[in-house]
C-alpha cells in the first residue's frame, strides 16, 4: 500500500473513531451519552446565517507556494480567510506566515506539530497548543483565539484544554477533501453542492503532494458571489453566537 493511501485512510479512520467516540455501548443499559462536540457551546461546526454568509478556512499551513497561492486567489477576489497554523510551520515558513497577516487574514491555532491529540496527557496537549501560540506570535505578532485539533479529532479532554487557554473550537460543515489530491472542479462541485449560509468549509493550504486548491478557489468564489454569497472570516461568522 502506497504512503499516500495509508495516510489517506488513517486520515478517515481517525475521523469514523472520533464520530463513534460520541456514544458508548454498554452491555445490559444500551447506549449512554458521551461527550458530543457538537452539544459543547465553544465549539462551531457552522452558523445559522440569515444573511448568506460563509467563512474559508485552510489548515496545515503556512507553506510556501501552496499558501502563496492560495493568498493570490483570495487578493483577486478581495475575499478574507482564516488560516489554522501549525506553529513549527510558521516557524519553517515565516515570509509565508507574515504575509497571511498582513494580507488581513485570521490566524487560528492548529497546535505546534499536528500530532494526534487525543493519546497525549493534559500536559502535552497545554503545551502543543501553547508553543503554536507562542510561535504565531513570535512569527507574525498574532494572538490566536480561534482553535482546530488536528484530523478533527474533538475530545472532551481536548474541548477542555483549548477552552483553558480560552479558545473557540472551529470544526467544519464542509470538507473539500482537497488533501486527496483531488481535481479542482470536482472540489469545486463539492463546495458548491454543500455550501449553506452559515457554512464553515474546510481546505488545505499545507498540503505537500501535488494540490488543486487555489485552483479549485478560483471557481469556487466567483460562484458563491453570484449566489448572492458573502466571504467572512470565522470570527466574523460565529462573532455574535459566542456566549450564546
Amino acid at each position: 500500500m502506497s504512503s499516500k493511501l495509508s495516510g489517506n485512510l488513517r486520515k478517515t479512520l481517525l475521523r469514523v473513531l472520533a464520530s463513534l467516540a460520541a456514544v458508548l455501548t454498554v452491555p445490559g443499559i444500551g447506549v449512554c451519552a458521551l461527550y458530543d462536540p457538537r452539544r459543547d457551546s465553544s465549539v462551531y461546526f457552522s452558523v445559522s446565517d440569515s444573511e448568506k454568509r460563509v467563512a474559508l478556512s485552510f489548515d496545515d499551513g503556512p507553506l510556501e507556494g501552496k499558501t502563496d497561492k492560495i493568498l493570490d486567489v483570495l487578493e483577486k477576489y478581495g475575499v478574507k480567510a482564516t488560516f489554522f497554523m501549525v506553529g513549527s510551520q510558521a516557524r519553517y515558513c515565516p515570509e509565508t506566515a507574515t504575509r497571511v497577516v498582513e494580507a488581513g487574514h485570521e490566524i487560528g491555532n492548529h497546535t505546534n506539530n499536528h500530532k494526534s491529540l487525543a493519546g497525549l496527557s493534559e500536559s502535552e496537549l497545554d503545551e502543543e497548543i501553547a508553543l503554536a501560540e507562542e510561535a504565531i506570535f513570535d512569527v507574525c505578532g498574532y494572538i490566536p483565539s480561534l482553535f482546530r485539533p488536528p484530523e478533527g479529532v474533538c475530545t472532551e479532554k481536548i474541548s477542555n484544554a483549548a477552552k483553558l487557554r480560552g479558545y473557540s473550537i472551529i470544526m467544519w460543515s464542509v470538507d473539500t477533501l482537497d488533501w486527496q489530491g483531488k481535481s479542482a472542479r470536482v472540489i469545486a462541485d463539492n463546495v458548491l453542492a454543500n455550501t449553506k449560509p452559515g457554512s464553515v468549509i474546510l481546505m488545505h493550504d499545507g498540503i505537500f503532494a501535488k494540490s488543486h486548491t487555489a485552483e479549485a478557489l478560483d471557481i469556487i468564489i466567483p460562484a458563491l458571489i453570484a449566489e448572492g454569497y458573502t466571504f467572512v472570516t470565522v470570527g466574523e461568522l460565529i462573532a455574535d453566537r459566542i456566549g450564546e
